[in-house]
């Protein structure tokens, strides 16, 4: 894809439907994005994947919450993204591996205590991003008591996300001139449904790849949903992985589990404060 033409339409587009007042802002939200397209059979070029083998360096510990051993949903290697990633990602660590606490087993010791006192979403003990050097890295088989998934191997693609038009907060910080006195929904209404942006929307998307699985970009939330991260006014928040339902996992009915990040910390690349958030549950 030639990203700059891509949004040079999109900017266009945006004018055409909703003026160039309200057009020219809703654009300069755009951001890429890569939806991350199953692939399968062998020879794919890259190595990222859903479930399977963690890919850890030398010495690198498999994350646990107290005893229990979190699962590993993905790696994704950010080699196989476009050098757009580096405005949200500026230190490139080369593979990121996803972990979640995922729990199956009924037999593990105290376990109606264990599971009432986890932590929520929201909290960065229930998730990991664990990096690693593609070049010392090597394949590490879950332990005991780990949920483990198929190994799926995908095909980042890059495409152009805008904030969900009915759901994501960040709209409330439009300027909507004449259509203010209307309210963010009602001024929506009629921008992109009677004007039939939605529509136009809606056809420009259908022309890019798509994956209810995608890295960075504007996370696609349900109706009636956000991310309680994007709630949080005073810290900027990167979306970094949207993963939806599997036939082997599965995120409320129908829904997508999230990884987030403070902006700051990620320019430092620091994966500390990753929290887990999630849409449609």
């Amino acid at each position: 894809m030639d990203l700059d033409a891509a949004v040079s339409e999109l900017g266009d587009l945006c004018v055409k439907h909703l003026g160039d007042h309200v057009g020219r802002q809703l654009a300069a939200l755009a951001k890429p994005a890569a939806a991350l397209l199953p692939v399968m059979g062998g020879g794919w070029p890259g190595r990222s994947q859903l479930g399977g083998s963690a890919v850890l360096d030398p010495g690198t510990s498999w994350p646990h919450y107290e005893n229990y051993p979190l699962s590993l949903l993905a790696v994704i290697d950010t080699e196989q993204l476009g050098p757009w990633v580096g405005a949200q990602l500026p230190v490139r660590p080369g593979l990121l591996n996803f972990f979640f606490l995922q729990i199956d087993d009924p037999d593990y010791q105290d376990m109606q205590p264990f599971r009432e006192a986890l932590p929520g979403l929201g909290n960065p003990l229930t998730c990991r991003i664990v990096p690693a050097d593609p070049a010392r890295a090597s394949e590490v088989r879950a332990p005991p008591l780990a949920t483990t998934f198929s190994s799926i191997a995908l095909s980042p693609v890059t495409r152009i996300t805008l904030p969900d038009f009915t759901d994501d907060p960040v709209l409330f910080g439009l300027d909507l001139g004449p259509h203010a006195a209307e309210g963010i929904y009602g001024a929506f209404q009629g921008l992109f449904i009677d004007q039939r942006f939605g529509q136009a929307w809606a056809d420009y998307t259908a022309r890019q790849p798509l994956s209810g699985h995608q890295a960075f970009g504007w996370p696609k939330l349900g109706a009636g949903s956000c991310l309680q991260t994007s709630l949080r006014p005073k810290e900027e928040f990167t979306h970094i992985l949207e993963l939806a339902g599997t036939h082997e996992f599965e995120w409320g009915d129908g829904g997508s589990l999230h990884f987030v990040s403070p902006s700051r910390a990620l320019q430092h690349g620091d994966f500390s404060h990753v929290v887990a958030d999630a849409s449609g549950w």
